[in-house]
């Protein structure tokens, strides 16, 4: 007789569901699409995800990345557990609706129905007036997971305000310093994501620093920061350049700031600050027209 084969008839197919993000989430980091996939029989092969826009009806293309009339699927990374990367943040709109859809295959090439769509709206962890937003996360669920990262990765000649919008209230052992931007009128914009209430993000930074944030650039704004070192620092704000704007900053020297917590030049303004600047001067105004307004600037 001809050798036993042994084969395995498998017409059952595998199952699969979007997780993140999940339905009605409305996403501020964004981080890919993930799901997970099950096959009762054998096992997934393969997962495949489609991402619809909701203003239009097109559909994501991964390999010509960009947007196409007609139904497409893109490969996922992973199979039980599963990460479709492929369609970056910067291709999506803010305020915009997206229908996240999922399928499966096994090895018999049996393929999931797909099911209901994952539908969310990417809210871009953006904030109001900001032409292009970068978020900030320390766990890496955001763009960058540091302030100076995001910053770099702006683009240097604006065409709006461009935005770091820092998302956690962790502490940032960094010095970050912004310069070489080309502003054309617009701002670059250092701030607290408002999502996190009363909470705000540190910054603490490292030995040999000179300020927590070096402005060596015109029209910039911090917003929600605390700045809180723990070393010697010259500044806790330096800036070089005019059109500086501080709002709801805390400086909290601890005796570790030896010249001044901010110090600033030209049409620059300091509002809605504390600022304890313990035996440093509080705040420094070079040039003329600066505004210093509902603010508490203490030392000793």
């Amino acid at each position: 007789p001809d050798p036993e084969r042994t084969f395995f008839y498998d017409t059952a197919a595998p199952a699969a569901a979007v997780t993140s993000p999940y339905p009605g989430e409305l996403v501020g980091a964004y981080a890919g699409i993930s799901g997970t996939a099950w096959d009762g029989e054998s096992f997934v092969a393969q997962a495949q995800v489609a991402v619809r826009r909701g203003a239009d009806g097109l559909y994501w293309d991964g390999a010509a990345a960009e947007w196409l009339a007609g139904e497409r699927w893109n490969v996922a990374d992973g199979s039980v557990t599963w990460n479709y990367s492929g369609l970056p943040a910067a291709s999506l709109t803010a305020g915009a609706t997206y229908f996240a859809y999922t399928r499966a295959a096994d090895p018999a090439g049996n393929w999931s129905l797909p099911g209901a769509a994952s539908v969310f709206v990417f809210a871009g962890g953006g904030q109001p007036g900001c032409a292009q937003t970068l978020t900030v996360k320390k766990d890496g669920s955001g763009d960058h997971t540091s302030i100076q990262a995001a910053v770099d990765a702006l683009g240097h000649s604006l065409a709006g305000n461009a935005c770091v919008v820092i998302g956690d209230a962790g502490t940032y052992a960094e010095q970050v310093q912004v310069r070489d931007f080309l502003t054309n009128g617009h701002r670059v914009v250092i701030a607290r994501d408002p999502a996190l209430g009363e909470a705000a993000p540190a910054v603490s930074p490292p030995a040999a620093s000179t300020a927590a944030f070096l402005l060596a650039n015109a029209n910039v704004t911090l917003a929600g920061i605390n700045i809180i070192p723990t070393g010697p620092l010259t500044y806790g704000v330096m800036a070089s350049s005019a059109g500086v704007n501080i709002s709801s900053v805390t400086v909290t020297a601890g005796g570790q700031i030896t010249d001044s917590a901010v110090l600033l030049k030209n049409w620059s303004v300091v509002e809605n600050s504390m600022i304890d600047a313990a035996t440093a001067h509080g705040v420094r105004l070079l040039g003329g027209y600066n505004t210093v307004a509902a603010s508490t600037v203490t030392n000793s």
